[in-house]
C-alpha cells in the first residue's frame, strides 16, 4: 500500500549570526593651530557609532566612526575640547544565507588611554567592541498530512510570531540655531550631545509615519566682559522636531511594531564668530529611523505517528517556535544618587550620560548608565568626573514568558545637587517583546514496513479501564487503532480523560480488513 505524504514548508525566525569583534583605536591627535597648548588633560572620551550596515552575499559589513574628544586645560585654566574622528570597519562571514535577512550592528567602548607626548600631540590607545547580528528566517520541510498504510498523525496547532519587515533609514538635519537668550556672547563651542526621542508613530498600509524630537545639549564657553577674557562654560538646550515616513513590508494598521530614532553623529560650529550679538550655531546631525514589524501565523505540526497496520518509524527535527504575547513600549523615570568626589566643590558645568549595556535580570532589565560630569573645584578650575551606575528597570512577566529584543534609551537626564551628592532623574524609554518560546520536534519523514504487519486482532471491541489524565492518543497507539475511533465510540470530546472510566476500544476498518483476509486464507 502506498503512503502518500503532503509536505509543508515552515519559515521560522532564527538568529544566523551574533558576533562580537574587537576594534582597536590607535592614533596621534595633533592639535591644529587655532587650539591652545595642552597644560593638563582632564579626559579623553571615545564615542563609537555605526554609520552603515549592509549584507553582501554571505557577508555582513559595518562601517563606523569613533568620535575622540580631548578635554583639557590651557594656560590660565581655561577649558577646551578638541574632537577627532577615527573611522573603522568590520565584517563577518555568514555560515548560511537566510531568507528576508535583517542585519544590525552596534559599537561600544571597551577602554581608552591617552598620553601627552607634547603640548601639541596626544597619543590615543583604546578599543571598542563591534556587535554584528543577522536575523533571518529558515525554511524547514515538515509533514503536513499522510494517508495510506493506516498511518495516524498526532498534530498540534501553534501561533507563531515572525518578523515580516524591517527598515533602517538614515536622514540628516541641518539647522541654523540662535543662542539661548540670556546667555553672554559665545566664544567657543566645546561639544554637542544629543538623543532622539520618539513621541508617536502611526501605521498605515506598507508605511510607518514616525515623529519625535532631537534633544540637543551644547556646551560652550562664553565671552567675558573684559578684552581677552572669558566666563565659565554654559550649557544650552534645544528641542528640534523630526519626522520620517518609512516604507516597511508587511506593515498594516494594527501591526505590532518596534520604532525608534537614534542619533549617529552631531556636529555644531559657530558662525559669525567674533561678532557679539550676531552669533549663529550651525547644526548638522545624522540620525537613523528604525522600525520592525511582526505578525502572527497559525501553523499545524505533527510530532508523533504510528500505523494501525504496519511497523512505522519517523524522523523529526527540532524547531524553535516563538509567540509574542505582548509588546512593551513604556516611559520610565528612574532616580539615582551619586556621591561627588572631594575635588568637586564648585559648581556643576555640564552633566550627560549614555546607556552602554542592557542586561536581563530576575526582575526584568538593568541598564548601565555611564555618567559624565564637568564641574569646578574650590578655585573654579574645571575637573572631569565619571561614574557607572546600574539602573534597575522591572518588567513584569507572566509564567512561561521571556523577553526578546530588549532596548533602553536615555531620553533625558536631570539633576539637583544636595551637598556632596547629585540626585539624578533619568527619563528612559523601555522597549521589548514578551514572548513564549518552546522547542518542538516536527516530523519530516515517515516510513512504514509492509513486510512487518502488526499482530492481528480478532475482537471488534476491547474493554479498557482508563484513569483520569490519560491520553487517548497513547491508548490508541497501544491498541493500534485511531484516536478518532475511540472518541466516537465513547462519545468523547477531549483527547485527555477528565475522570476514571471504562473505554470501548474499537478495531479500525484497516485492522478488520486485515483480519478478515487472514481468516479467508486460513
Amino acid at each position: 500500500m502506498d503512503l502518500q505524504m503532503t509536505k509543508q514548508t515552515i519559515a521560522v525566525s532564527d538568529v544566523i549570526l551574533d558576533s562580537f569583534l574587537e576594534q582597536g583605536v590607535e592614533c596621534d591627535m595633533i592639535l591644529p593651530d587655532y587650539c591652545p597648548d595642552v597644560v593638563k588633560i582632564l579626559k579623553c572620551s571615545v564615542t563609537p557609532v555605526i554609520l552603515s550596515t549592509q549584507l553582501s552575499g554571505d557577508r555582513i559589513e559595518a562601517e563606523g566612526t569613533a568620535s575622540i574628544r580631548l578635554y583639557y586645560l590651557s594656560e590660565g585654566g581655561a577649558l577646551h575640547c578638541y574632537e577627532q574622528k577615527y573611522p573603522f570597519e568590520k565584517s563577518a562571514e555568514l555560515k548560511e544565507t537566510p531568507l528576508r535577512p535583517v542585519a544590525e550592528a552596534s559599537a561600544s567602548l571597551d577602554y581608552v588611554n591617552c598620553r601627552a607626548m607634547s603640548q601639541r600631540r596626544v597619543d590615543i590607545r583604546g578599543a571598542v567592541t563591534v556587535h554584528l547580528r543577522v536575523e533571518g528566517q529558515k525554511e524547514q520541510s515538515v509533514v503536513g498530512s499522510a494517508q495510506g498504510g493506516g498511518v495516524c498523525l498526532h498534530s498540534r496547532d501553534f501561533t507563531v510570531t515572525r518578523l515580516t519587515g524591517a527598515v533602517s533609514r538614515q536622514f540628516s538635519i541641518r539647522e541654523e540655531l540662535d543662542p539661548v537668550p540670556g546667555n553672554p556672547p559665545i566664544d567657543t563651542i566645546l561639544h554637542a550631545r544629543g538623543c532622539a526621542a520618539l513621541t508617536e508613530y502611526k501605521v498605515i498600509s506598507g508605511k510607518i509615519v514616525a515623529k519625535g524630537e532631537l534633544r540637543l545639549q551644547i556646551l560652550c564657553r562664553s565671552q567675558g566682559d573684559g578684552e581677552g577674557t572669558t566666563e565659565g562654560p554654559v550649557t544650552m538646550d534645544y528641542r528640534l522636531p523630526i519626522s520620517q515616513i518609512l516604507d516597511v513590508d508587511g506593515a498594516e494598521e494594527g501591526s505590532r511594531c518596534q520604532v525608534s530614532f537614534e542619533p549617529a553623529d552631531i556636529v555644531v560650529t559657530l558662525k559669525n564668530e567674533g561678532a557679539p550679538g550676531e552669533e549663529k550655531i550651525s547644526l548638522s546631525a545624522l540620525l537613523f529611523a528604525r522600525a520592525r514589524v511582526y505578525d502572527n501565523m497559525e501553523i499545524s505540526l505533527a510530532d508523533d505517528c504510528y500505523s494501525t497496520q504496519y511497523a512505522c518509524t519517523y524522523a523529526a527535527a527540532p524547531m524553535r517556535l516563538e509567540q509574542t504575547s505582548a509588546m512593551v513600549d513604556e516611559r520610565r523615570q528612574q532616580r539615582a544618587s551619586v556621591e561627588l568626589p572631594e575635588e568637586v566643590s564648585g559648581e556643576v558645568i555640564s552633566l550627560w550620560g549614555d546607556i552602554s549595556t542592557v542586561t536581563l535580570t530576575e526582575e526584568g532589565l538593568a541598564a548601565q548608565l555611564d555618567l559624565h560630569l564637568l564641574a569646578c573645584d574650590s578655585e573654579g578650575t574645571p575637573v572631569y568626573f565619571e561614574r557607572s551606575l546600574e539602573l534597575p528597570v522591572p518588567v513584569p512577566l507572566q509564567p512561561g514568558e521571556e523577553m526578546a529584543d530588549p532596548a533602553i534609551q536615555l531620553e533625558e537626564i536631570g539633576y539637583t545637587r544636595s551637598g556632596d551628592h547629585l540626585e539624578l532623574s533619568c527619563d528612559l524609554r523601555v522597549t521589548c517583546r514578551r514572548v513564549i518560546s518552546n522547542i518542538f520536534s516536527a516530523i519530516q519523514e515517515i516510513n512504514i514496513d509492509e513486510g512487518r504487519p502488526n499482530p492481528p486482532r480478532t475482537a471488534a471491541l476491547t474493554i479498557f479501564f482508563a484513569r483520569k489524565g490519560e491520553s487517548l492518543w497513547e491508548i490508541a497507539r497501544q491498541y493500534s487503532t485511531s484516536m478518532e475511533a475511540i472518541m466516537e465510540e465513547n462519545s468523547l470530546a477531549e483527547d485527555v480523560l477528565t475522570e476514571n472510566r471504562m473505554l470501548m476500544i474499537p478495531m479500525v476498518a484497516a485492522q478488520r480488513r486485515g483480519t478478515d483476509s487472514q481468516l479467508e486464507e486460513a
